[in-house]
């Protein structure tokens, strides 16, 4: 596998290439797929226009066998994903034949999601997660329809946004804490309770739709969303929520928490005062007695108070900043 990566950059949105085949799949000189064309050109016009509305046949893109391949070599190469659903399949069972045999039910439109396997997976904390941990066709298809999303909605996303993003993460979260909130004399930290399952399966379509005019693509990923689980042998259908495990659950969660984003960004414009923040009269008072000092030991006794105190004031009237950011969940 090569990757083949295009950063163009229009402020401060870039605009991601797709990877292309290797000979193992059919030989790098025939990796003109229109599928991958597409998905390239949608990523560059959404980079250009972060509110452009998709009205093209995106479903179509899931004609393409080679839009499936590149999903596999994806999640191939991921440990978690060689783990079977309700069945004992794992991705080493998916062949050519399966893939063709998909794309046969997502043009008659009768591909249906099987229900996943509910697993609970230990936290840090003593509690458990769920997690649900779908058959592998499953995971293919729910891969396609990501990368569709991501092609879609990466380049609109707040920069505030850490979680499941490409060459973002904890880090990146915790570098930018870092730099906002070094001289912050205020916080408030916020845990989206059960975020994943507590989605609202309309809210989310409702978003979804509002830049996705493909009424298939959308019908496809509510049935994803509707797909269900096996726990103890008991089938349970969704009604609402992302599954935890799932591979569009998270770039789902990012687009309906983007909402959360740009409310915080509103009230960030309307919040932030000033320039630049006063100076505390109590520190100017002393920095002006430690020059005006004759000997060495009052320069540093006057430093060592000069040290204990902030050189701005901490609640300033003509001067406040709201700085944010967001991590999944967090």
């Amino acid at each position: 596998m090569v990757t083949s990566r295009k950063e163009n950059k229009k402020g401060r949105v870039p605009v991601y290439g797709f990877r292309r085949l290797s000979s193992a799949a059919g030989g790098s000189s025939t990796t003109s797929v229109d599928a991958i064309n597409k998905l390239r050109k949608i990523a560059e016009l959404c980079g250009e226009n972060p509110k452009f509305i998709m009205k093209d046949k995106l479903y179509k893109l899931l004609y393409d066998r080679k839009l499936y391949q590149i999903a596999y070599d994806k999640l191939k190469s991921k440990p978690g994903n060689m783990t079977p659903g309700i069945t004992p399949t794992t991705f080493d069972g998916i062949s050519i034949e399966v893939i063709d045999k998909i794309i046969d039910e997502m043009k008659l439109g009768t591909f249906q999601f099987q229900p996943g396997r509910r697993v609970n997976i230990p936290k840090a904390n003593g509690k458990t997660r769920p997690l649900t941990i779908a058959p592998p066709r499953d995971k293919l298809v729910q891969e396609c329809i990501r990368m569709i999303l991501e092609s879609i909605y990466e380049s609109s996303f707040s920069e505030y946004s850490h979680g499941f993003r490409p060459n973002k993460g904890c880090h990146s979260a915790l570098k930018m804490m870092n730099q906002k909130f070094r001289v912050a004399s205020w916080f408030i930290e916020g845990d989206i309770s059960n975020c994943f399952p507590s989605i609202d399966h309309d809210i989310l379509i409702r978003i979804l739709e509002e830049r996705i005019k493909d009424k298939r693509l959308i019908d496809l990923i509510r049935k994803a969303l509707k797909a269900g689980y096996f726990e103890f042998k008991e089938l349970s259908i969704s009604v609402v929520g992302t599954p935890q495990g799932s591979i569009i659950s998270p770039i789902l969660a990012n687009i309906y928490l983007d909402k959360l984003d740009k409310f915080v960004e509103e009230l960030k414009t309307e919040f932030d005062k000033g320039l630049k923040a006063s100076v505390n009269p109590e520190w100017k008072k002393l920095e002006n007695a430690m020059w005006r000092a004759k000997s060495i030991e009052d320069k540093r006794r006057i430093r060592k108070e000069l040290i204990a105190i902030k050189s701005k004031l901490a609640i300033d009237p003509d001067f406040k900043r709201l700085s944010y950011v967001r991590y999944a969940d967090d």
